[in-house]
Order: C-alpha cells, then sequence, then structure tokens
C-alpha cells in the first residue's frame, strides 16, 4: 500500500546535483585518502539510491571529506559560510545545502528533500555543529527527512578527522590517519501527513542510539580512541 507523502512544491529548486562537483570529486577523492592516509570500513553497508549519512561532526574535513568519499552526496552546510562570497558561490557551484541551525530553515529542508526525492546520498551533522563528535547532541532534522522521503539512515563514525583546536587548526596534520567507519543503515517507513512531534521524537532517538553504538563499535575494532 502506497503512502500519501505530501510532499513541498519542489519544482522551483535547483536541480539536485553538480557536474563542478562530480568532476571533481575523483581527483579530492585521491587527495583525501592520501594526504590524510583516509581509509574507508564497510562501505557495503551503504545501500544503493537513496540515503541519509549521518556523520559525527568533529572537524572542517568532515563535510568535505564524506561527500568527496561518496558518489552523489550532498551537504548540508552551515549558512555562516555562505556569508564568504567567494566561499559561498563556490558552495552554489558544487551543490551544498545551507542551513540555518538556529531557526525553521523550511527552504532547506525542501532542498534536502530535492536531493533525496532525486535518489541521492544527503551527508547531515546530526550534532548541528563541531564538537566532542559522540552524537550526545541530535537534532531532529534526521528523523524527520528519514520519515518525509523513506530514505534509509547510515550511521557514520569519524576518528581522527579532527585535532585540538578550532577553523583550519581542527584539520588533521597531513600524513595522519583518518578512519571512515560505516554503520548498518538504519531503514525508515515513509510517514505521510500527520507526522507527529513524538513520532519526529521517537525516531530520533532510535537514530541516535544506532549511530552512538556505530561510533562504540568502530573504536573497539580499530583500538582506537574518537580524540
Amino acid at each position: 500500500m502506497s503512502v500519501e507523502l505530501d510532499l513541498p512544491d519542489l519544482s522551483s529548486l535547483p536541480a539536485a546535483g553538480s557536474p563542478l562537483l562530480d568532476l571533481l570529486r575523483p581527483t579530492v577523492g585521491v587527495i583525501a585518502r592520501n594526504l590524510w592516509r583516509t581509509t574507508e570500513h564497510h562501505r557495503d553497508r551503504i545501500p544503493d539510491g537513496r540515503c541519509i549519512l549521518a556523520v559525527n561532526h568533529v572537524g572542517l574535513l568532515d563535510g568535505p571529506l564524506v561527500v568527496a568519499l561518496n558518489q552523489d552526496a550532498q551537504a548540508m552546510a552551515k549558512k555562516e559560510l555562505w556569508k564568504v562570497k567567494p566561499l559561498g558561490h563556490f558552495l552554489d557551484a558544487v551543490g551544498q545545502v545551507p542551513i540555518d541551525r538556529w531557526n525553521p530553515d523550511p527552504g532547506s529542508i525542501r532542498r534536502c528533500i530535492a536531493v533525496l526525492q532525486a535518489e541521492r546520498r544527503l551527508v547531515i551533522f546530526p550534532e548541528q555543529h563541531r564538537g566532542n563528535g559522540d552524537f550526545a547532541q541530535f537534532k531532529r532534522g534526521t528523523a524527520y527527512l528519514a520519515m518525509v522521503t523513506g530514505a534509509p539512515v547510515v550511521p557514520v563514525a569519524l576518528i581522527g578527522a579532527a585535532t585540538t583546536g578550532t577553523g583550519i587548526r581542527s584539520v588533521p596534520k597531513p600524513r595522519s590517519h583518518v578512519d571512515v567507519v560505516y554503520g548498518d543503515k538504519v531503514d525508515v517507513a515513509p510517514k505521510g501527513w500527520p507526522r507527529t512531534a513524538g513520532e519526529v521524537a521517537d525516531l530520533t532517538a532510535v537514530l541516535q542510539r544506532a549511530c552512538q553504538q556505530n561510533l562504540q563499535q568502530a573504536q573497539q575494532e580499530l583500538g582506537l580512541v574518537l580524540h
């Protein structure tokens, strides 16, 4: 039985994807794998087609790294980055989605839905901002987008992607090891209107536990700690 999702009108939005990003991705991926000795673990856990990659947020490298390593991936990024006009133009050109982290942002939500409806991968940081990277904070947007689109959620643990510091100082030194560990996907059934706050909160708790468990298992498997 099909579910009526009551999706917003997406016709006026930019097309999902970016030819420039598709052109740059292989080169940036090679740089990421070599400059920082990046190793991916359990790539087979990423499904074909649309999915949400829920990544812990520890440093400046996180978004570019995961986008570079995953075909058809686009990321949400804080809208403050667009205040630097040359950077904003570049982010637009490579199809990244600006998000207001502090206020409801229907425009960005529609952009994210369009990415997923185009059978692409959406990179999202549920913690909302860089920090300890332990998923102790987990905003509800991931659950809402999964519920609206029926996209599965793949937990992603980044280990070694940050050092002590902020800004450019949070980027790991060249030739240091960075591990990207993909967890088992969480399948989410699409839910039509109404989607209650309680339902979104319940799914958020499920996704948070899955991300925390993947992070713990990743550290055990690699014999490493997050910091």
